[in-house]
C-alpha cells in the first residue's frame, strides 16, 4: 500500500525499505537510492516554472520533478492506454492542467483510478511528475485520492507556502 506523510510518498515496491525513510540499496551496482520526495505546488507555480536545457523544471530556483497538486476535477477522458483528467486549483488565470495516468495493460485502469469515486467537480490530491511533451508542460500522475476532508486543501496550501518560504529565504 501507499504511505504518505507530508511531502514524502513511498511505495511497498521499494525493497529493503526501513522505517525511517532513509536511503535504500536496491540498485544493481549497490549505490544508495534516495526515496522520492514529492513537493507540494500549485498549478500557477508550474505555469511560471522555468525549464532548463536538460528538460529539468525549476520552481523558485530549485529543480523539481515529483509534485503534489490539489484541485477540482473538471473532466475525465478514458482511452485504451491512458486516462486524462482536467484539474483546476483556482490559483490564477487559466490554471487548468491535464493530468495523465497511463495504463499498464490496454483497457485496464490503474488501481488508484479504479478505486476513485469520481464525480465532476470533486476535489482530489494527485501525486505525479511534471514532464515536457511536444514543448508543453504535462503532469503524469502516479497516485490520486479523492478529498473528503477539506482541511486537506488548507494543509496543502500551507505546505506550498512553507516550502516556498524555505526555497526563497532558506
Amino acid at each position: 500500500m501507499f504511505a504518505t506523510s507530508g511531502g514524502f510518498f513511498e511505495t511497498d515496491n521499494d525493497t529493503n525499505a526501513n522505517n525511517n525513510g532513509a536511503s535504500k540499496t536496491n540498485n544493481y551496482d549497490g549505490e544508495k537510492k534516495k526515496p522520492k520526495m514529492f513537493v507540494p505546488v500549485t498549478l500557477r507555480m508550474l505555469q511560471k516554472s522555468t525549464v532548463t536545457q536538460d528538460d529539468q523544471f525549476e520552481v523558485e530556483g530549485e529543480p523539481i520533478t515529483d509534485i503534489i497538486i490539489v484541485g477540482r476535477l473538471l473532466s475525465r477522458d478514458e482511452q485504451a492506454t491512458r486516462t486524462t483528467f482536467d484539474i483546476n486549483d483556482n490559483t490564477g488565470e487559466f490554471n487548468v492542467f491535464k493530468v495523465t495516468f497511463y495504463n499498464r495493460e490496454e483497457n485496464v485502469l490503474p488501481k488508484c483510478i479504479q478505486g476513485l469515486d469520481y464525480e465532476p467537480d470533486c476535489y482530489v490530491k494527485i501525486f505525479g511528475s511534471i514532464r515536457i511533451f511536444k514543448e508543453n508542460k504535462a503532469i503524469v500522475g502516479t497516485h490520486i485520492t479523492r478529498i473528503t476532508d477539506f482541511d486537506e486543501l488548507t494543509n496543502h496550501f500551507l505546505q506550498v507556502f512553507t516550502g516556498s518560504c524555505v526555497r526563497r529565504k532558506g
